[in-house]
This record gives structure tokens, C-alpha cells and sequence, in this order.
């Protein structure tokens, strides 16, 4: 999920140059492995499915990344308004969320509690 207009361009740019390098190694790889496995017949055989790939693989990418723009631009009004509010976006979990920094500092003194705890029972 793109947090906002600018992520899912980003993504979207990446999904077709992924697939523009998928589509240009396949119609390297194919004739080649056909070729290993069945002679001139093989390398004919994988020629066509590397056109074919290095076709629909482009394709593809154009259109998941045509997705990716438009789910970032309709998740744009979400990231406004999460921001206003004072919230981050979590890279991870692709969800914004309220940091709370006394949480945190609780969480870290019990993680530390903790691992006293079995530094001293050692």
C-alpha cells in the first residue's frame, strides 16, 4: 500500500522497470536454456516464448505500476490527513500510526528490567 501520490509513483516507476528487466532477460535466457536442451529446435522454441515474454512482461509491469499510481493517489487524502493529525507512517506494516514516546520509554526500561534480570540469574 503506497502511503501517498509520490510512493505510489515511485512504486509504480519500479514495477515497470522491473519488468522491463524480467522481459529483456527472458529473451536472452530463453533461446539460450532451449538451445542447452534441444538443439537449433529448443533455441527456436525459446526464441519465441523470449519474444513473447519480453513483451508481456513490460506489459504487466505498465499495468502494476499504472495500479500502484492510482492507489497512491486515492491513499493521498489518508496521508494528509494522518499527517495533520501527527501521526507516522510505518514502512514495514504500510499503516500510519501515534508514536508515543513515554510508551516506548516504558517498553524500553521493562526490556531492560528483563534482560537484568537474566544477566544476574546467570
Amino acid at each position: 500500500k503506497p502511503k501517498d501520490g509520490w510512493a505510489g509513483l515511485s512504486s509504480g516507476l519500479k514495477s515497470v522497470v522491473k519488468g522491463t528487466a524480467a522481459g529483456v532477460a527472458s529473451l536472452v535466457a530463453q533461446p539460450l536454456v532451449g538451445a542447452q536442451q534441444d538443439g537449433v529446435r529448443g533455441f527456436v522454441t525459446g526464441l519465441g516464448t523470449g519474444v513473447a515474454s519480453a513483451v508481456a512482461l513490460p506489459v504487466m509491469g505498465v499495468c502494476v505500476g499504472g495500479y500502484q499510481v492510482v492507489r497512491g493517489v486515492a491513499n493521498s487524502g489518508e496521508a494528509l490527513r494522518a499527517t495533520s493529525k501527527g501521526m507516522l507512517w510505518d514502512e514495514n506494516k504500510r499503516e500510519w500510526y501515534y508514536y508515543y514516546l513515554d510508551k516506548e520509554w516504558e517498553e524500553i526500561q521493562r526490556l531492560d528490567e528483563r534482560r537484568q534480570g537474566i544477566n544476574s540469574s546467570e
